[in-house]
């Protein structure tokens, strides 16, 4: 077996080698060297090592590795960046010794370990990423679940929405079935959410349903031309605009806005779509919640006041009349002819009559007044301040208004009514039932008579 001399040693060693004077000058390189720097040996000796650094790695080299490798005489595993020949960079780690003036230096190719540590950062900066989307996420949530109002959850929203991008300006609009847009919460420049002749980033993102951005101002000038010189009186750079959707239903939008360009990555758009994806959810079902709530209040198939509400309101306008010592009253309507048009157009027909009824009696009656179906064909006014005189008035106003001809019903099935009037004149005690039952008699007589005619209950002894 042949033992290797020291010179063959130095030659074949698997890390770099090289031996510089103290002022950078190189004396000696080894085949790694060479291959690691990607130059012969002779383009290397007499070269200054400093010469083949990146700029920043030369600096840190000259500054801090040289003065540190002659103040204590060794310096271990610093990074630095070599360029090749061929343009590419090489991640190193140099570890040097001073001795008698020369400085040996071992060259360690740290490309793989670079590449490495960098994925690692990587990942580590997603997972971080990912956390802070998840936290926003999760506070955005129980905001959303705390509120009881459309302005509660766009303000959860643009507060969400600041806090996960640091935006200049952020606000939600709303978007009514005509399609108009009010800021319920936040503060943004008119320029993105005011109104416009031209087609506004805010209705296009509606209309595509999809987001629309704008990353920068030559952005602006090519695709939003009409508003690109009040972005920037505005000092705005950038914008994005996230729909919110109940399905394909456009509820509103998520504006946020600034005064820095941007590129919106996928994580952006990813976060902003989620976070208006949460607040139209809970934006829905508060709707929903106040469409149950109205429903029962609200009789179905006329728009008035059922039964139910009808009375407790007539309670307390009773109420109130006793306590003021004011006057209020009570009609009690029954619609004459009603069996015979459903008998002889069916339900439909008799559905919008009884609609109509709705219409003309809520026409006749001023906003204070309570109008409501008890049911079948049985309505029930309450005026509060009406004293008998303006209560017979209203009497023949009503005969006249419900005498009128229907769309869809022949002459030969007239339809009128015949109302019971009630008026409690603000004295004595008296209780909402009892002026309903009084009326509710008063009703029947005008119908025994005929029909199509008022009658005034006799005043409570």
């Amino acid at each position: 077996m042949t033992i290797p001399t020291f010179e063959e040693l130095y030659r074949q060693a698997p890390c770099g080698l090289l031996a510089t004077t103290t002022d950078g000058e190189i004396l000696l390189v080894n085949d790694a060297a060479v291959t690691l720097t990607g130059r012969s040996a002779e383009q290397l000796i007499g070269t200054d090592f400093a010469s083949l650094l990146e700029p920043g790695s030369r600096v840190f080299y000259e500054t801090r590795h040289l003065p540190v490798l002659r103040l204590q005489g060794s310096v271990s595993e610093v990074a630095l960046n070599l360029r090749r020949t061929d343009g590419s960079v090489a991640s190193i780690l140099a570890t040097s010794t001073l001795t008698d003036g020369i400085i040996e230096t071992a060259l360690f190719d740290a490309t793989e370990r670079t590449a490495y540590e960098r994925d690692l950062l990587d990942a580590r900066r997603s997972s971080e990423s990912a956390t802070a989307r998840l936290d926003v996420l999760q506070s955005a949530s129980s905001a959303f679940a705390a509120s009881t109002t459309e302005v509660d959850i766009s303000a959860a929203l643009v507060a969400s929405a600041r806090l996960a991008f640091d935006a200049s300006f952020c606000a939600v609009a709303l978007v009514d079935d005509e399609g108009e847009f009010t800021v319920t919460a936040g503060h943004h420049p008119d320029v993105v959410l005011g109104e416009s002749t031209a087609e506004l980033p805010k209705a296009r993102a509606v209309r595509l349903r999809e987001a629309v951005t704008i990353s920068s101002p030559e952005h602006a000038d090519e695709i939003f031309p009409e508003i690109a010189a009040g972005l920037r009186a505005a000092r705005i750079q950038s914008v994005s605009i996230m729909p919110l959707l109940d399905g394909d239903r456009p509820l509103g939008v998520l504006a946020c806005s600034f005064l820095r360009s941007r590129d919106f990555d996928q994580a952006f758009l990813e976060l902003q779509a989620a976070l208006s994806r949460l607040a139209a959810e809970v934006l829905v079902r508060l709707r929903l919640q106040r469409q149950l709530e109205a429903l029962a209040h609200v009789d179905a198939l006329t728009g008035l006041v059922n039964s139910r509400v009808l009375r407790d309101g007539a309670a307390e306008l009773v109420a109130t009349a006793r306590a003021e010592a004011s006057t209020v009253a009570v009609f009690f309507l029954d619609i004459d002819g009603f069996k015979a048009v459903n008998d002889a157009l069916g339900h439909r027909v008799g559905d919008l009559v009884l609609r109509e009824v709705a219409d003309r009696l809520t026409g006749a009656v001023r906003a204070e007044d309570l109008v409501g179906r008890l049911g079948g064909d049985e309505f029930v006014i309450a005026c509060p301040g009406v004293d008998e005189s303006r209560a017979q008035a209203l009497g023949l106003e009503l005969c006249a208004a419900l005498g009128a001809p229907y769309a869809g019903v022949p002459p030969r099935l007239r339809v009128s009514a015949s109302i019971g009037i009630a008026v409690h004149t603000g004295a004595g005690e008296v209780s909402a039932e009892d002026l309903l039952g009084r009326a509710d008699e008063a009703m029947y007589r005008a119908k025994g008579a005929g029909g199509d005619r008022f009658t005034l209950a006799a005043a409570q002894n």
